[in-house]
């Protein structure tokens, strides 16, 4: 009797808990894109992304171009919309777009949990900046083109959220296990 009592106790706690999937998402349109060196970042902490409560499986870059003028000459060195992208979180490759024209780029990684997701470390292999931890990604750029505009800069943050209990509700959990418990010896000392 003692054993089934924890045992039920145990379940209704794992009852309790929660898991579900879920996407976070930053968004940002009409970004001025000026030429030269130009970082876009997130802090997903800002949009509800907390690295306690949430397993962190994947985040989605999109970036959204347009030309200014389209000429339909995309060769000539005028017009041509040369970028570099250095990007962060994805262990400081650098991408090279010699004419990227209107199109969406998009930069995805993804990683198993547990897996390590340091980006940058010191000269004793101390993690110093770790995006999935700290909820913060960002990524570089190098624009040679006046020709580009953006219209929009997308973060998406794919996660698995736990809920955890609150102490009113354990509280509560607990009280009614006392009083069923108390209801169960008075009514088997009756017998």
């Amino acid at each position: 009797m003692k054993y089934q009592r924890w045992l039920l106790a145990t379940i209704l706690c794992l009852l309790s808990l929660q898991s579900s999937a879920l996407i976070i998402v930053d968004v940002v349109r009409d970004v001025p894109l000026e030429t030269g060196y130009t970082g876009f970042s997130t802090n997903m902490r800002e949009h509800g992304y907390n690295p306690n409560t949430d397993i962190a499986h994947s985040i989605t870059l999109f970036l959204s171009f347009r030309e200014i003028v389209d000429d339909g000459d995309d060769w000539d060195a005028g017009t041509m919309e040369f970028l570099i992208f250095h990007a962060m979180p994805w262990g400081y490759r650098e991408l090279v777009y010699a004419d990227i024209d209107t199109e969406t780029i998009a930069f995805g990684l993804s990683w198993a949990p547990g897996e390590d997701t340091c980006a940058i470390w010191d000269m004793d292999d101390n993690c110093t900046y770790d995006p999935v931890k700290s909820g913060n990604f960002g990524i570089a750029m190098t624009n040679y083109s006046t020709n580009l505009a953006m219209n929009e800069v997308r973060w998406e943050l794919e996660v698995t959220r736990t809920a955890v209990s609150e102490p009113s509700m354990i509280i509560l959990l607990l009280l009614s296990m006392l009083g069923l418990g108390n209801f169960c010896r008075k009514a088997c000392a009756d017998k």
